[in-house]
């Protein structure tokens, strides 16, 4: 399926094509110049500006090369969040370890410049989705699932990471566990859908020391205004609240 950029003009007029395919599953950010800006699907950037009802696709570029030669064919899902400044976006892929960071302030119709921050954690299949939000003090967060390759137990670890723009450093802050297990039996009588299927339970496993810690993927992420950092996961669908990592 594919998904266009487009407008509403009014309620009556309903919405309007602007052209641009968009990647995936995109969300569209409004920079400081009021500028709607999304992904298209060759990884270049859309931009929509209302004070002329334009919109222009420009290149975006890695140290003078296409994004999407940088991240290779195989990169889906890029996720971004704008700063405060209105003009810098950082972005992450669901399948990429690397964290970006782009600047959006330039006038259209100029190659929009990225630059990769690095990985925020090592570690082999990653999986990111929905998982990128920038704190009240700037800093910018992510979830990163990627293997257990620790020896100690079995299955994916979920990583909570962390980057500081004003000190340029990547940080681990842990990974995902779960402090009152007995939130949901996952041993009871398995609960049904309406059509009589088994509703599934399998979205969290145990560690070797009985730490239950979610298995599949966090959906998605937000920090809030205090620093607490709320995630949800699926199976069940969980809403997990982390409190502010100093």
């Amino acid at each position: 399926r594919q998904r266009q950029m487009c407008i509403r003009d009014s309620p009556k007029k309903g919405y309007r094509d602007l052209g641009p395919i968009l990647r995936d599953q995109p969300n569209t950010l409004i920079d400081k110049q009021g500028r709607a800006t999304a992904i298209t699907k060759d990884y270049q950037v859309a931009r929509y500006d209302p004070a002329n009802d334009k919109v222009t696709v420009d290149k975006l570029l890695v140290d003078g090369k296409p994004f999407r030669e940088v991240v290779g064919p195989s990169a889906v899902h890029p996720d971004w969040r704008l700063a405060a400044d209105g003009r810098t976006a950082y972005l992450q892929l669901l399948n990429d370890l690397r964290l970006f960071q782009i600047d959006l302030g330039e006038t259209a119709g100029k190659p929009v410049q990225a630059r990769s921050l690095g990985n925020r954690i090592e570690g082999k299949h990653p999986d990111s989705r929905g998982s990128i939000s920038i704190g009240p003090d700037g800093r910018v967060y992510s979830a990163v699932r990627i293997d257990n390759e620790t020896g100690f137990g079995t299955g994916y670890l979920h990583h909570l990471v962390r980057f500081d723009p004003r000190a340029k450093q990547m940080a681990d802050l842990g990974i995902v566990a779960v402090k009152n297990p007995e939130f949901f039996d996952f041993k009871g009588v398995q609960a049904k859908n309406h059509d009589g299927t088994l509703r599934p339970r399998h979205g969290f496993h145990t560690l070797p020391d009985d730490t239950l810690t979610p298995l599949h993927v966090i959906m998605a992420m937000i920090v809030a205004h205090d620093g607490t950092i709320y995630a949800t996961t699926i199976y069940p669908f969980t809403l997990l609240r982390i409190p502010a990592v100093r």
